[in-house]
This record gives C-alpha cells, structure tokens and sequence, in this order.
C-alpha cells in the first residue's frame, strides 16, 4: 500500500484536509499528505507544499519536492522554491528537485541543475541530474 492509500484509508481524502496535514505534529502525517496531495495533482496545494520545503524532516521535503512535480505548476514561485532545493542538506532532496524541474521542463532549471550536478559528491546523484537536464532539454521546441 502506497503512503497515499494508506493516507486515503484514513479518511482523510479531502485535499483541503490533507493540506491542513502538511502542519501536523506527526512527520509521517506531514509525508503522506504531501503525496496525496501529488498524488491527485491538486493544484491548489501548490503554496501549502512550498511552505512544507522548509520542513525539518529529510523525507517530508523530499514528498513535497516530489508532489510540485507532479502537480507540474511552472510558475516563478515553484521554479524558483525548486530551484532554491538544490541546494538542500539531503541528497534526496536535491535529486528529487532537480527530478521536479525536468517534470516542469522549465529550461531556466538547467544552468543551476549544472552547477549542483557538478557540485554533487554521490555520483548517482550527479546521473540522476544529468538525466533531469537531458529530460528538460527534450522538452524544447526544436530550434530553427
């Protein structure tokens, strides 16, 4: 069972309670609703998970990193709070970013994807970037 079943399970299948969870006391709550929130694609989650980015738990920032990629919002905000998590403590965290940003497709994310890849000491972290920025360059219209 997913963690989002498992939050559904609960009861706890509205979106708007879900978003209220992202505030829980309990940092499995907080995971789970940000992967339901994901899960449905509940855009208007977007600022709430925005807000969860600064949680202090590793894998709460990682769901919600996640979540705005596959909601996909392109606009400056999340771009740039994706952006910004490149930069994270957890090596998780900045591959799902950067894993976020190619979802998004936006290209402004590969020059600062480039740095971090270079940056990055775990080489399977510095694949999983280079896979994001080759998704992102696909995702542009053909040049003339």
């Amino acid at each position: 069972m997913t963690h989002s079943a498992a939050f559904a399970d609960e009861s706890i299948i509205n979106p708007e309670r879900a978003k209220e969870a992202l505030k829980s006391a309990s940092s499995d709550t907080r995971e789970k609703a940000a992967e339901y929130l994901g899960d449905i694609r509940y855009n208007k989650a977007t600022d709430a998970l925005i807000a969860t980015l600064n949680d202090v738990e590793d894998d709460v920032r990682e769901e919600a990193v996640r979540s705005l990629g596959k909601i996909g919002d392109n606009s400056k905000k999340t771009v740039d709070a994706l952006i910004y998590q490149l930069g994270d403590g957890a090596g998780g965290v900045r591959c799902a970013a950067a894993e976020a940003l190619a979802k998004i497709g936006d290209p402004k994310a590969i020059e600062p994807i480039r740095k971090q890849r270079a940056a990055e000491g775990n080489p399977i972290n510095q694949v999983r970037m280079q896979r994001a920025i080759d998704q992102i360059y696909e995702k542009q219209p053909p040049t003339k």
